[in-house]
């Protein structure tokens, strides 16, 4: 399909508004203390930057029901007022959890 050119960043095409960034999205804002219901109604652009630039690699864009663009999770976070730090906080809890629980089990095997 084909995409557009968003303000010389790359090629740009919209992806399901029930796709996997969206549902992302939705988790992400829960983990910041915020409802999946916030950005219903909202899409996801997944954009390419164009081969040869300094920086390379694919990343979404974000639109509101009303239009207004979006270039992060933490972006919108911010932008309902929660807490992207508390996201955080559980990642890095997640991720200790996991390596302590790999450890454990490294050790008795």
């Amino acid at each position: 399909s084909a995409g557009t050119v968003s303000a010389g960043i790359g090629l740009c095409g919209m992806v399901r508004s029930e796709g996997s960034a969206l549902r992302s999205l939705r988790s992400y804002l829960e983990d910041c203390g915020g409802s999946a219901a916030m950005v219903d109604g909202w899409t996801v652009k997944l954009c390419v930057r164009p081969e040869g630039g300094k920086v390379t690699g694919d990343y979404f864009l974000y639109y509101s029901d009303d239009g207004r663009q979006f270039r992060s999770r933490a972006e919108i976070a911010r932008y309902f007022r929660l807490s992207a730090q508390e996201a955080y906080k559980m990642a890095r809890q997640m991720a200790t959890t996991s390596r302590t629980k790999a450890a454990n089990e490294q050790r008795q095997a």
